[in-house]
């Protein structure tokens, strides 16, 4: 089984988890804290940095498979972005330019990666990360001093939603709300069927309810919720909480609950004792029932936390090694010259016996390759003679062409109307109908789609409108449009200096009785025979 080590990388302490995976089974292992000594400058912490981690190298003894670290959210940038489903092969392409203009940084001297959220036939979300080279590369310099390779760099909040494959009950529609609170910052990961849709790391975390600050931090939190609802999503139904908060639930899952208005509960991190991912969801979580033990680790003992609120403080460094059994693409900021090499160098030294193996394999592919078009061509040749045996005896007209043979079927050919009874310029006038003239509307883009032969299509309007009522008004007039369907009100976003409101609407064209005109043609005795 592989060893891989998720590692949370804290103001105050690194904490680690270390996990087996075997076939996407993954089973908890080790739980790992090492203080960090306080430090007021960059060179203090970066000496308290290094000799945390090589205490905790000296911890796991025998290095891991693989070791997967997340940079800082605060220095990075997460944001949903909405594509055409035509641009899903072109995505490391077009992401650049879509986050050009809403970035704190120049996108060149910038790291990008995405992972897919969904995909429908016309629109492709996906959950795109972009974070300073330079910084990326100083993570990677101070890990490595300590002889740490990481094999993926996860992003802020993002990486929470490894948790997934820890905890059934992260799997469902939610959407599901993981907080994860630490000595200085927050991590918001809302699931939505298992899938991350929104991720914001915030300053601020249990030194601010030390202070007395509990209403900055409640402000802080509302703030990210408010922000995940003008995107356009519903309510999360559940919140789950993690991180050092953790340690105080009593007092914090109330003031929690009553912050964000919704239902909350610890993480539930499974502990050794059994499988990751198989309790049934609405189970108890391991350990729950002994809320009173202290849960404390000796450095360099295999031990686990008994109490729940112990295991939820190692939520993100579990989430980070849970990662490894995600399925597809995840986000991953070791790209281009950062990417890591450690498997390539691997394979280039068994290059030799990897070539000796693969010719066997690609002789039999192309033999089979080759026998299968010998088949084929036999069957071809034989459906080819029946049907114009068949064409001769039924039509007196021999043909060996599908086309031709289903034209004297059907006594003629089906000639389409060329001229479209709704075209994109009826659109565009629809489309100004459809805003009054006492609206003070500033069209953003428009995009109108007809194909001339279906006569369907689908339009898309972004604009900018005083407010939400005003956006219902322009949707209510689309659905009063006969060629008008399927209307599907995007999110929204305040404009301009908080002035006024972005909206997106979206609607398909098919107006009724619009159906391709046919007419009969005379059959010719004349065929051409084939």
């Amino acid at each position: 089984m592989a060893r891989i080590l998720g590692l949370d990388i804290g103001r105050s302490a690194i904490r680690a988890v270390l996990v087996r995976t075997s076939m996407r089974h993954v089973e908890m292992d080790r739980f790992i804290e090492v203080p960090l000594a306080p430090a007021t400058d960059p060179q203090g912490r970066a000496e308290a940095l290094a000799a945390g981690l090589a205490e905790l190298v000296a911890i796991v003894a025998r290095p891991a498979d693989e070791v997967i670290v997340a940079l800082d959210g605060r220095e990075g940038s997460l944001r949903v972005v909405e594509l055409p489903a035509g641009a899903a092969k072109r995505i490391g392409e077009v992401l650049p330019f879509e986050l050009n203009d809403v970035l704190p940084f120049e996108i060149t001297d910038a790291v990008v990666d995405h992972q897919p959220i969904d995909k429908t036939d016309t629109l492709l979300r996906v959950l795109a990360a972009a974070a300073p080279r330079a910084r990326v590369e100083t993570l990677l310099a101070e890990l490595k001093a300590s002889a740490i390779d990481p094999k993926e760099v996860a992003v802020g909040a993002a990486a929470l939603d490894g948790l997934r494959h820890l905890v059934p009950e992260l799997n469902a529609p939610g959407p599901l709300m993981l907080v994860s609170i630490g000595v200085d910052r927050t991590d918001v990961c809302v699931l939505e069927k298992g899938a991350c849709t929104f991720a914001r790391t915030t300053d601020g975390g249990v030194e601010l309810l030390s202070r007395g600050q509990q209403v900055q931090l409640a402000s802080s939190l509302k703030r990210t919720l408010a922000a995940y609802r003008a995107a356009g999503h519903p309510p999360p139904s559940r919140a789950y909480l993690g991180g050092d908060a953790a340690m105080h639930a009593d007092s914090m899952l109330p003031w929690l609950q009553e912050t964000l208005g919704v239902e909350a509960s610890l993480v539930a991190v499974p502990d050794r004792r059994e499988p990751a991912g198989k309790r049934k969801p609405g189970a108890p979580a391991p350990g729950a029932s002994d809320e009173s033990a202290e849960g404390e680790l000796t450095l360099g003992a295999p031990a686990i936390p008994s109490a729940s609120h112990d295991r939820a403080k190692f939520a993100f460094a579990a989430a980070l090694a849970a990662r490894v059994a995600s399925r597809g693409k995840r986000l991953d900021l070791r790209q281009g010259p950062l990417a890591y090499t450690k498997a390539m160098g691997t394979l280039r030294s068994q290059g030799k016996r990897i070539a000796i193996a693969a010719a066997p394999v690609l002789v039999a592919f192309l033999f089979a390759t080759w026998a299968r078009h010998a088949v084929l061509d036999d069957e071809r040749e034989r459906l080819e003679t029946q049907l114009a045996e068949v064409t001769r005896e039924v039509f007196d007209e021999e043909t060996r062409d599908p086309a031709a043979a289903r034209a004297l079927l059907e006594g003629g050919r089906r000639i389409a109307d060329p001229i479209p009874k709704f075209t994109a310029w009826d659109a565009l006038d629809a489309i100004s109908a459809a805003i009054p003239q006492e609206i003070q509307h500033d069209a953003r883009r428009l995009t109108i789609e007809i194909d001339d032969e279906s006569r369907e299509g689908r339009i898309e309007l972004q604009g900018l409108v005083a407010s939400l009522a005003e956006r219902d008004t322009i949707a209510a007039n689309f659905e009063a449009h006969p060629c008008f369907d399927e209307i599907k009100p995007g999110p929204t976003s305040p404009g301009p200096n908080n002035t006024g409101l972005n909206y997106r609407l979206e609607a398909t064209v098919h107006c009724p009785g619009d159906e391709p005109i046919v007419a009969p043609d005379e059959r010719r005795s004349s065929r051409s025979r084939n």
